[in-house]
């Protein structure tokens, strides 16, 4: 009688430990999930802006490059 009343204490403990077990690996994934997104976010927007900023520096390279070439031509006229 008294090993029947330690295996089911040892049931009971074991199922309560794999249910908060479970659990807890439920909370994880679903905040590794939401981090995940986050970054996936993330990294849209800074491929976005990335793309701006060369649009923006090819810009200003290309207006100074052809002033610089155009200054030069001048100068070799002269």
């Amino acid at each position: 009688m008294e090993n029947l009343m330690k295996a089911d204490i040892f049931f009971f403990i074991t199922s309560a430990a794999v249910i908060i077990f479970t659990i807890g690996i439920i909370v994880v994934v679903f905040y590794v999930v939401r981090i995940l997104r986050d970054m996936r976010h993330i990294s849209k927007t800074m491929s976005q802006e990335t793309d701006k900023v060369a649009t923006i520096v090819n810009l200003f390279l290309d207006r100074f490059l052809r002033r610089k070439g155009r200054s030069a031509k001048i100068k070799k006229e002269e």
